[in-house]
């Protein structure tokens, strides 16, 4: 039993130095990404000819053109929609990098980014917490259950804390309305969330109004690390 216990004890350990190590690679990857950061979440199963796909890359092409570099899980779909944007949007003659996917061991293996280096960690909660660490904004796509998992665990953070108030960005009324209705007429209404949750998040229609307010925020960055 002794011996067992210790060799328990000896995983666990080993196990936590991996992932401090993991978190502490994801990080220095990150530090040489051009800053501003946003993260674009969103659905692996869009194809090219889906409007949010579509939007997703004109957003992601368009920070990059302001300068603003855009981070993602690293998979299909809405994610290599805004990595393969930022690719574009970036001057030919710029070194720096300015996209990153953070991609999760044994979760798209069969897919190749071609737009984006990728780094790979052993567990979602690094994902998340290095999509979310560095970045300035968030905009959400429409996606399935990683996309709301991601999203709720942004709003979590928000509710205690643990992230600065940037702003949280959901691309797609028509979509999110489901959940905003949830929110409001079941969640609120029976006293299990509390009404400034609703200032957490803000619904848009288009890719563009995420693109505007996000652009202030970084543009503020921009000028107090000038100064």
């Amino acid at each position: 039993m002794k011996i067992s216990c210790f060799r328990h004890g000896g995983y666990l350990f080993m196990n936590a130095i991996k992932l401090g190590f993991q978190m502490m690679r994801g990080a220095c990857m990150l530090s040489k990404i051009r800053m501003p950061i946003v993260t674009i979440l969103g659905g692996s199963k869009a194809r090219k000819d889906n409007t949010y796909y579509k939007q997703a890359f004109e957003l992601s092409k368009r920070f990059a053109q302001s300068g603003i570099s855009s981070i993602t899980g690293g998979g299909p779909g809405i994610m290599y929609a805004a990595n393969c944007g930022a690719k574009a949007g970036k001057e030919k003659d710029d070194k720096v990098g300015n996209t990153l996917g953070i991609a999760v061991s044994r979760v798209d293996v069969d897919f190749e980014n071609q737009c984006s280096p990728l780094f790979w960690v052993d567990y979602f909660f690094i994902r998340k917490w290095l999509l979310v660490r560095y970045s300035l904004g968030i905009v959400v796509f429409p996606g399935g259950l990683g996309t709301v998992d991601e999203l709720f665990d942004v709003l979590n953070y928000k509710k205690h804390k643990r992230v600065p108030p940037i702003p949280l960005m959901l691309v797609g009324k028509e979509y999110w309305q489901p959940i905003v209705d949830w929110i409001k007429n079941q969640a609120l209404a029976q006293g299990y969330v509390e009404k400034y949750y609703l200032d957490f998040f803000k619904v848009v229609d288009s890719a563009d109004e995420a693109y505007e307010q996000i652009k202030q925020v970084c543009d503020q960055y921009k000028e107090h690390v000038s100064k």
